[in-house]
């Protein structure tokens, strides 16, 4: 009856379950979960691996930052 909704991945069970909670549109859609959960097989040079760690790190000194200015 409700073959849809039956999933093997355990977190995409835990976003189905818990959807409404957070006003999510997407635990009705199992079939758009599993396509934005799925692995994924990304070749990332050294260079690429360095920009993203720098962006990380600029979003972690802003947010430090933010925490700050609010005590």
């Amino acid at each position: 009856m409700y073959d849809e909704f039956k999933t093997q991945d355990l977190d995409t069970l835990k976003i189905i379950q818990n959807d409404k909670k957070f006003g999510s549109i997407f635990g009705g859609n199992v079939q758009i979960l599993e396509i934005l959960l799925a692995k994924k097989d990304i070749n990332l040079q050294a260079q690429d691996l360095q920009k993203i760690a720098g962006i990380f790190e600029g979003l972690e000194r802003i947010k430090e930052n933010s925490q700050l200015s609010k005590s």
